[in-house]
């Protein structure tokens, strides 16, 4: 699922506005923490947590690059207000 970022909540977490219309909140994992640095405004792919509540959190899956924002945009995949 696309969703764009919100804002930075500290550690691990942050909140992102996602392409079905919630906001959840999605924790980056531990093989990212270090090496994927996300802004706000930037567009992720996230997987919903199905076991605990899957409108309200999520995972960090990949963040794409401004390139990658305009190529999902000109397909018709993410609204015009995804892009920064």
């Amino acid at each position: 699922m696309l969703g764009q970022v919100i804002q930075n909540l500290g550690g691990r977490l942050l909140l992102v506005r996602c392409v079905d219309g919630k906001t959840r909140q999605v924790m980056i994992p531990g093989r990212y923490r270090r090496r994927l640095w996300t802004r706000v405004g930037d567009v992720i792919i996230l997987i919903p947590q199905y076991g605990l509540n899957p409108d309200k959190k999520g995972t960090l899956e990949h963040r794409y690059s401004k390139n990658g924002n305009q190529l999902l945009f000109a397909r018709g995949l993410i609204p015009e207000e995804y892009i920064i």
